[in-house]
C-alpha cells in the first residue's frame, strides 16, 4: 500500500463498512486564536447603535446591538479581539471595503443574492436571520379633533341625515300607531283601563328618544378599518382606497414589475404606472410619507424596530414577511477566516446562543410600541365617551323634569285641598 494512503477500515461480506479505531477526526482549525482583528461595520438599528451617552469608536463600550453581542460571543469562543471603524452601509462600498484587504471581518448584514453589481467580489457567511418586507403606514385617527362628537365619526353628514330621518319616521308611526290603535295606550286610557300618564307611553316626544344611542353603537361597530382589511399583498392589490409605493431601488420593485403571477403583477402595474407618485428615490424618503398618513409603505425590514420601539404613530399591517432572503456576512474573497467564523456560528446555533440573540433583539413583545393588530376594532371608552356624556346631559334633563313636575303637581294639589279654591262656605 502507497505510503501516502492509509487503511483505515474494511468491507465485509454483508457489504457492511467497519471502520478501525486508529482513524481520527481532523482537528479544526484555530487561526483566530490570539489576534486582533479589524471589523468594518456600520450603523444600523437594531444590529448596530451607539450607546446613549457614549463616544469613541474602540471596543465595545460604546456600542450595543444584535451584531455586538454576537461580536463578544465569537471573540470569547474564538479567542481574539477586535477594533470597529465605522462606514457605510450602502452595497457599493462594502464590497469596497471587502476589496481593499483592509479589514478582517465585514460586520454588516447582507442579503445573500447574486446579480447585483460586484456580487462575485465577496464570499458569504452562513445565513444569520431571515428577513424580508411588510406593508406599514400611519395609524388611523378616525376622530382626531372630533372631541366628544368623536362617535359621530365613522358616516359621513349624509348618512347621518339618512338615520335621523329614519328615527323621525319610525317615532312618527309608532305615535301614531299609539293614538290610533284601538288596543295601544291611548284608547285604553279613554276607556279608563290605564291612567292618563300611561297614555303617553308611546308618545312622539318618547318614541324619539328610543333609538339614537342604538343608532350610534351600530354605527361605530360598523366602522371602515384599512388597517384591519389589509393583512398581505393580495388585500393591498385588492383595495384601491389608499395609495402605496416604496423605494425604486428595492429588489422587490423589479419583482414586481416583472412577475406574471397575482397579486404580484397587479401590483407591479400600478407602480410602474404611478412611478412618479409612489416611487421614491430614497427609502427614508418613503417612510416619511408614510407617517404623514394615507399611504401604504412596501417596507423592508430595516425599518422594522424603529417602528415598534420609537415610532408608535406607525402600524405594521402584515403579519408575515414576504419577499424574504437571508441575511449574511460578507468575507474578502479568500478570506482565512471564513471557515472557522462558519463554524462558531453554527456551534452558536446548536448551543442556543443564537436564539438568545435572537429573543433579547427581536422579541416584539418586549418593544414599546404595538402594531395595534390584535386590539383594532375593539370599542373602549376613549371612543364611546361621548355617547355617555349624551346620555347624562339626558338624565340630568329628565330629573330637572320631573323635579319641575313634582312641584307643579304639589302646588296644584295643594291648591286644590284649599275650601276657598273649591268655593266651600262656612
Amino acid at each position: 500500500m502507497s505510503k501516502h494512503i492509509s487503511e483505515v477500515g474494511t468491507w465485509t461480506a454483508e457489504d457492511a463498512a467497519e471502520i478501525q479505531s486508529r482513524w481520527q477526526k481532523p482537528t479544526e482549525t484555530r487561526l483566530l486564536s490570539g489576534r486582533h482583528l479589524r471589523v468594518y461595520t456600520g450603523l444600523s438599528k437594531p444590529f448596530f447603535m451607539k450607546k446613549p451617552g457614549k463616544s469613541g469608536e474602540a471596543g465595545s463600550t460604546p456600542y450595543q446591538g444584535y451584531f455586538v453581542d454576537m461580536l463578544e460571543m465569537l471573540a470569547s469562543r474564538l479567542n481574539f479581539t477586535w477594533d470597529i471603524t465605522l462606514g457605510s452601509r450602502v452595497r457599493p462600498r462594502i464590497i469596497a471595503a471587502a476589496e481593499s484587504k483592509k479589514y478582517d471581518l465585514l460586520l454588516v448584514g447582507m442579503a445573500m443574492r447574486t446579480g447585483y453589481a460586484g456580487w462575485e467580489k465577496v464570499e458569504y457567511s452562513i445565513p444569520i436571520r431571515t428577513r424580508g418586507y411588510f406593508l406599514t403606514m400611519k395609524k388611523s385617527n378616525r376622530h382626531e379633533g372630533q372631541g366628544i362628537f368623536q362617535f359621530m365619526g365613522p358616516f359621513s353628514a349624509e348618512v347621518w341625515l339618512t338615520f335621523v330621518a329614519a328615527v323621525v319616521g319610525v317615532s312618527l308611526v309608532m305615535a301614531a300607531n299609539g293614538r290610533l290603535n284601538p288596543y295601544e295606550w291611548s284608547k285604553a286610557a279613554g276607556r279608563g283601563e290605564v291612567s292618563e300618564e300611561e297614555a303617553d307611553n308611546l308618545s312622539l316626544v318618547n318614541s324619539l328618544c328610543y333609538d339614537p344611542v342604538k343608532t350610534n353603537l351600530a354605527a361605530f361597530l360598523s366602522r371602515p378599518s384599512t388597517e384591519r382589511s389589509i393583512r398581505s399583498l393580495a388585500d393591498l392589490a385588492r383595495q384601491t382606497d389608499v395609495p402605496y409605493g416604496t423605494y425604486k431601488g428595492y429588489t422587490i420593485v423589479k419583482f414586481l414589475k416583472k412577475s406574471q403571477e397575482e397579486p404580484f403583477k397587479t401590483i407591479g402595474r400600478y407602480l410602474d404606472k404611478n412611478s412618479d407618485e409612489v416611487l421614491f428615490n430614497k427609502g427614508v424618503q418613503a417612510f416619511e410619507r408614510a407617517a404623514k398618513g394615507d399611504f401604504i409603505f412596501i417596507s423592508p425590514t430595516t425599518y422594522e424596530y424603529e417602528i415598534l420601539n420609537e415610532r408608535c404613530d406607525m402600524v405594521i399591517l402584515t403579519d408575515e414577511y414576504f419577499f424574504k432572503y437571508e441575511v449574511v456576512f460578507p468575507f474578502p474573497v479568500g478570506s482565512p477566516y471564513r471557515a472557522e467564523i462558519n463554524q462558531a456560528l453554527m456551534k452558536m446555533t446548536e448551543d442556543g446562543q443564537m436564539d438568545a440573540l435572537t429573543n433579547r433583539w427581536f422579541n416584539k413583545k418586549m418593544y414599546k410600541c404595538s402594531t395595534g393588530s390584535t386590539q383594532e376594532g375593539v370599542l373602549d371608552m376613549e371612543q364611546l365617551n361621548g355617547a355617555f356624556y349624551y346620555l347624562m346631559i339626558g338624565m340630568g334633563t329628565s330629573i330637572l323634569v320631573f323635579a319641575l313636575e313634582w312641584v307643579h303637581f304639589k302646588f296644584k294639589k295643594g291648591r286644590s285641598s284649599d275650601p276657598a279654591n273649591r268655593g266651600d262656605r262656612v
